[in-house]
């Protein structure tokens, strides 16, 4: 049981890695969170941000606090763990090596888990995950919390929405007919060099309808060193923020040659009122295990790099937005007249 001063968190995870997420948790007692590619991003002595500042409210936690974490291990479950320390002190940053991200790591204990629509959990409880945070407190609802850890494990999980179910199978039947990386492969088949900016524009804007994604290459490029550029207004002055961004389609190892050229965006792009808030390089065919040194070039010049493995997932979100897009035209065949 806990004790009086115990509280109780919401913390939802990355849900394109829930599987791993949930080994890492249950095997290991790591419980990781995302916006942490980069050593500076350390919650403790913080130099780069890129959304990481929002977690530094999750050192707030205390050992034996309650965690709640919905869509672990898949979609409609809720996970109960418990930190097993203070998370001010037992707070640590590695990035993981499986998805070059998720270095905030806390210790947790894992204690049960329960369906989010199952009616034996208090309604109370199921509602809280309407919240899209990434963070919240749900002390309020501890005797419920505890009420469910007193619940048979078998009668937690016997209930589940069609809505969940069906979500889980789109995700199963996807992973097992290999279409993620059969649209990847085709890609990169057919399209070379400068044609994947144009794909990437379009893959990129497709997924962030709030930013203008635009080429940005020719002949300034040398000066600049980006490819793309997406940006956002600026809400307090008449400007910009933005995301500079270099494409290789290089196979094998990849030199500093990108990194360098990146860099050149932050002094380019300020002068003409765009402030960048990432530099990133986009390796189309770059493989991490072969990559070691780059990677350590990129994170000491605080570039970032997207691996050719998430450039998949991208690829295969915005071929799931292009099908259901409304505006898209299916031209179907003449109806064959009788004589």
């Amino acid at each position: 049981m806990t004790t009086q001063q115990a509280q109780a968190w919401a913390f939802r995870v990355d849900k394109d890695h829930l599987t791993d997420l949930d080994e890492e948790l249950r095997q290991a007692g790591r419980l990781r969170q995302g916006w942490g590619w980069d050593e500076r991003q350390n919650l403790k002595s913080m130099q780069l941000d890129e959304g990481a500042g929002r977690n530094r409210r999750m050192l707030h936690v205390k050992r034996g606090d309650r965690i709640l974490i919905p869509h672990l291990p898949q979609r409609g479950n809720i996970t109960i763990a418990e930190a097993t320390q203070d998370w001010s002190d037992g707070y640590s940053f590695s990035v993981w090596e499986k998805t070059n991200d998720h270095g905030h790591i806390f210790p947790v204990n894992y204690l049960t888990n329960f369906n989010r629509h199952n009616q034996k959990v208090p309604a109370s409880l199921r509602g809280t995950f309407r919240n899209p945070s990434r963070f919240w407190n749900i002390t309020s609802l501890l005797k419920d919390i505890e009420a469910v850890l007193q619940t048979p494990v078998e009668d937690l999980g016997s209930t589940s929405s069609v809505v969940d179910r069906w979500q889980q199978q789109i995700e199963e039947v996807i992973r097992d007919s290999g279409l993620r990386t059969r649209l990847f492969s085709q890609a990169r088949d057919k399209i070379r060099n400068a044609e994947w900016e144009d794909l990437l524009v379009d893959v990129l804007q497709r997924l962030n309808s709030g930013w203008k994604v635009r080429r940005t290459g020719g002949f300034t490029e040398k000066q600049h060193g980006t490819d793309i550029l997406a940006t956002i207004p600026d809400i307090f002055r008449n400007g910009e923020y933005g995301i500079a961004i270099q494409v290789k389609d290089h196979r094998g190892h990849e030199n500093d040659a990108a990194i360098h050229q990146i860099l050149k965006a932050k002094d380019y792009w300020e002068e003409r009122g765009i402030n960048i808030l990432e530099a990133v390089v986009l390796l189309i065919g770059g493989e991490r295990k072969v990559n070691k040194m780059f990677e350590e070039s990129a994170k000491r010049h605080g570039v970032r790099i997207i691996w050719s493995t998430e450039i998949e997932q991208l690829v295969l979100s915005a071929a799931c937005q292009f099908i259901s897009d409304p505006d898209r035209q299916v031209s179907a065949p003449e109806p064959v007249g009788i004589e």
